[in-house]
């Protein structure tokens, strides 16, 4: 018995370092800011049900606006990630979901005056005159948890260990909530991806350029570079799990 928790600590304790080693890599190693109005309305849905999910989905709306309202307008950040959002969904087969997801915060590394991390509230923008009024949800971590809860885990396939299989309760939850916002499931089992595509997680500045890590799917993704001026934009670093 003793031999058997001596070997799991060491496998948590392995585990854990090898977490901080790829935040600290990414530069993201602070813990994520606090949103400026904290979403309070989650504590209305414990759990998250059904005939629960359009009422869930307003309110979701209704604290977005609020969130919406404390980011910056049009500073640089802002603008950036405005164009390079936009640049991706052309290319990507873009989601039939009423919203737009986008995280409330995306940690920003300024290489240009030393590693600390910062971050900045990517604002949706629209990019043309003639681009359609989209409505946007800003999603926390505390938002991911309990949507993903109620989609439920996904379990792995006995048959075939690399495969996901989907209980009746997750088909129903996707079924359901894909109407209102994209819905993917993670690559390597148990958790779902809940943002558009592309979701940037990374910015790096450098005296040079810019550079946006980012997945373009559930399984792929790449580094966005763009010139100090916004003018040029080329692909690096592309992935696949």
């Amino acid at each position: 018995m003793c031999k058997k928790l001596f070997i799991a600590c060491i496998v948590c304790l392995t585990a854990l370092s090898c977490a901080t080693s790829r935040n600290i890599e990414s530069g993201t190693v602070n813990n994520p800011p606090e949103p400026p109005v904290p979403p309070v309305f989650l504590d209305k849905y414990r759990p998250l049900a059904n005939d629960k999910l359009a009422a869930f989905m307003e309110d979701w709306y209704s604290w977005s606006k609020n969130i919406e309202s404390s980011m910056p307008k049009s500073d640089s950040l802002t603008i950036l990630f405005a164009k390079v959002f936009h640049h991706y969904q052309k290319d990507l087969e873009s989601d039939i979901s009423e919203y737009i997801v986008l995280p409330f915060a995306v940690p920003v590394i300024d290489s240009r005056y030393g590693s600390d991390t910062t971050y900045m509230f990517p604002r949706y923008m629209k990019t043309s005159k003639n681009e359609p009024d989209r409505k946007v949800l800003y999603i926390t971590p505390d938002i991911h948890k309990r949507v993903s809860s109620f989609l439920g885990r996904l379990r792995l396939n006995k048959a075939r260990r690399s495969h996901l299989k989907r209980s009746p309760v997750n088909e129903g939850g996707v079924y359901t909530l894909a109407g209102y916002i994209p819905v993917h499931e993670g690559h390597w089992g148990g958790y779902w991806h809940l943002q558009s595509m592309p979701m940037v997680y990374v910015i790096n500045i450098t005296p040079e350029r810019y550079e946006l890590s980012m997945r373009t799917s559930w399984w792929t993704g790449e580094t966005a570079i763009v010139d100090k001026d916004m003018k040029t934009m080329t692909q690096e670093d592309s992935w696949v799990e």
